[in-house]
């Protein structure tokens, strides 16, 4: 989002704002209690998933501060942000609508934000069963897509944290940007296991990624004969973009 004009000319004069969620759930949890945990340091510490509580008050502060004037809307991130774009869209759209009446235009671009709802190579769903963890510790049943959420089933109401779920039920404009092969998405998805006595690890790791079996040693034999297209990341949370 450069605002240079010569190579950014549509988007060079659009405020730029980049919302970080700080929940772990791409501004999804809404826990009234925090969950009291040991620190590395031994002593309690408050782990607070109030995500969307979060994006409410940011909302909230920027129609304070000019996006009630707000005539062209783009909400867009990248990876976990990109989920979030997903995940949000139509909820942002409603509330801009309500709070910005100058709108006129509002599309939603989420990028690298589809994460599968797939079992590993070893038929096991490590990510899946993370997911749906996170999304009871969250609970971010009041923190998703409202129609789906509606729609669902509640043994499945935890599948509308996915963008392939929640992408049917999105009203909005919206343009997802995703690259077939994605790297994180290769190590985390398709070759994860299960962190040691999960969900009751005590060290701070982040999931076990690329620990299937084998799974680093075909991965070293495909890199050095692979020519195709490369697998793509990014590291940005959400942004939030508009122009008067």
């Amino acid at each position: 989002m450069s605002d240079n004009c010569t190579t950014n000319p549509d988007f060079c004069n659009f405020n730029r704002v980049h919302l970080t969620y700080c929940d772990g759930n791409s501004f999804s949890g809404n826990a009234d209690q925090p969950l009291v945990v040991k620190g590395l340091d031994g002593k309690d510490k408050p782990l607070y998933f109030r995500g969307r509580r979060i994006l409410d008050a940011v909302l909230e502060t920027l129609f304070t501060m000019g996006l009630n004037k707000a005539e062209r809307v783009l909400l867009t991130g990248c990876s976990a942000g990109g989920l979030a774009a997903f995940l949000h869209t139509d909820y942002v759209h409603t509330q801009l609508k309500a709070f910005a009446p100058s709108l006129t235009q509002f599309k939603s671009s989420p990028i690298s934000g589809f994460f599968l709802l797939h079992d590993n190579v070893e038929h096991k769903p490590v990510y899946p069963e993370q997911m749906k963890y996170i999304f009871n510790l969250a609970n971010s049943t009041h923190g998703l897509n409202d129609k789906c959420i509606a729609a669902a089933s509640d043994e499945d109401k935890w599948k509308c944290n996915f963008a392939e779920i929640v992408y049917a039920f999105t009203d909005a404009p919206i343009f997802p940007l995703n690259s077939a092969k994605d790297s994180w998405q290769t190590g985390c998805i398709l070759a994860p296991e299960f962190t040691a006595v999960y969900p009751q690890q005590t060290t701070a790791d982040n999931g076990n990624c690329s620990a299937v079996p084998g799974w680093q040693t075909s991965q070293e034999r495909l890199r050095k004969f692979h020519r195709g297209p490369k697998r793509l990341q990014c590291i940005p949370e959400g942004c939030l973009e508009r122009i008067h």
